[in-house]
């Protein structure tokens, strides 16, 4: 069997602050089978 590691990608964010932000792009990393390891603000 073929081992594969898993897919890996950097999301940049560089906009202004707004109530919300955080929860929105959380949701989408979750509704597309992403996973957050690390989170910087």
């Amino acid at each position: 069997m073929e081992k594969t590691s898993p897919e890996t990608a950097t999301l940049l964010v560089n906009c202004r602050d707004r109530t919300g932000l955080v929860a929105a792009l959380s949701n989408f990393v979750f509704h597309h089978g992403g996973n957050i390891l690390d989170a910087d603000q």
